[in-house]
C-alpha cells in the first residue's frame, strides 16, 4: 500500500493471467493510459470488482505553450507585487494603478482563454 490506494481493503497479493493477441493488449494499455489508470485498474472496474474513478482527463497542451504561459503569469505576478508596494509605501502617485491593474486582468483573462479545454479532440494549440 504505498500510495494509499487500498486503504480499508486486503493486500493485492494473487494475480491472473489471461492470453490476449498482441493488438488486445495494445488497445488495453491504451484504454488504460487514457483513462490514467494501471491496467490492473481498469480490469477491476471493468469487472466491476472497484468503484470506477471518475477523473477529469488530463488537457492535452503543448508543453511550450505551457512553459509560455507560466512565464507571463510569473511576470504578471512581479508586476502586481510592485504595484502592491508601490501603493503600500505611497509612491504610487507615479503611476497610474488603475490602468496596469486593469491591463493585467485582461491579460490574465487571455490567458485563461488559452489554457481552458477546448471541446473539441483537438488540443487547443
Amino acid at each position: 500500500m504505498p500510495n494509499g490506494t487500498n486503504v480499508g481493503l486486503p493486500p493485492l497479493g494473487a494475480s491472473v493471467v489471461f492470453r490476449c493477441t498482441p493488438a488486445e493488449k495494445a488497445r488495453l494499455v491504451t484504454r488504460a493510459h487514457d483513462a490514467g489508470v494501471s491496467l490492473s485498474t481498469l480490469m477491476r472496474e471493468a469487472l466491476g470488482l472497484v468503484d470506477t474513478r471518475r477523473r477529469r482527463p488530463m488537457p492535452k497542451a503543448d508543453p511550450t505553450l505551457l512553459r509560455e504561459l507560466g512565464r507571463i503569469g510569473g511576470n504578471i505576478n512581479q508586476i502586481a507585487r510592485w504595484l502592491n508596494i508601490a501603493n503600500a509605501t505611497g509612491s504610487h502617485t507615479d503611476i497610474d494603478a488603475l490602468v496596469v491593474a486593469t491591463k493585467l486582468v485582461a491579460i490574465e483573462r487571455a490567458m485563461t482563454t488559452l489554457t481552458a479545454p477546448t471541446t473539441s479532440d483537438q488540443p487547443p494549440c
